[in-house]
């Protein structure tokens, strides 16, 4: 992660209301530096993290956290959901989509509108059909919802009041009428 950047020259006064614009280095060493003034003695002082994101950064691992909580909706959030990450080509982002009216639809356009937006650069959004796995925002909630699913049936099987209404009255659970439920606060 990148900050914003303070970098003075010992000759100058400092001037700790400046802060230079965002930048990248690359290729360029710095010891001794970071979020703490007392611990550093480089001349370049991190005071906090830069909220934009890089395209460079971006990986198929992290593309369903990222496409699950874009401001979109509709076809748009859809196409996003269903969307695997196949890469960067240049200034094009690159998707896959198992559903050909997702990948033809305009809702592409307000998606890479987003996309520009959230990186913070013009970028070129490019789909292709083709077969998706489960490295879409849609298979991942799928996964974590049959998880909570699996772990609420496993909680009702080994509660001890079940339990004994089985044991005690011959009771049995019906299959398919467990049901998880979010908590209020993970709504």
């Amino acid at each position: 992660e990148y900050g914003v950047l303070h970098s003075w020259d010992w000759r100058a006064p400092v001037r700790p209301s400046a802060q230079s614009a965002d930048v990248s280095l690359r290729g360029l060493t710095v010891t001794r530096s970071g979020l703490s003034l007392s611990d550093m003695d480089a001349g370049v002082f991190l005071d906090k993290t830069a909220a934009r994101a890089r395209i460079a950064d971006m990986t198929a691992a992290g593309w369903p956290e990222l496409a699950a909580r874009l401001p979109v909706t509709g076809l748009a959030a859809e196409l996003a959901r269903q969307s695997e990450w196949a890469g960067v080509q240049g200034d094009a982002i690159v998707l896959r989509v198992a559903v050909k009216t997702l990948a033809e639809s305009e809702s592409r356009i307000r998606l890479q509108t987003v996309l520009c937006e959230h990186f913070g650069q013009g970028i070129r959004l490019d789909v292709e059909v083709g077969v998706t796995g489960d490295a879409t925002a849609h298979a991942v909630a799928q996964a974590e919802r049959a998880a909570r699913q699996q772990a609420a049936e496993e909680a009702v099987a080994a509660d001890p009041f079940v339990q004994a209404l089985v044991a005690d009255f011959g009771g049995q659970v019906v299959a398919g009428s467990i049901r998880h439920v979010d908590s209020p606060a993970a709504a």
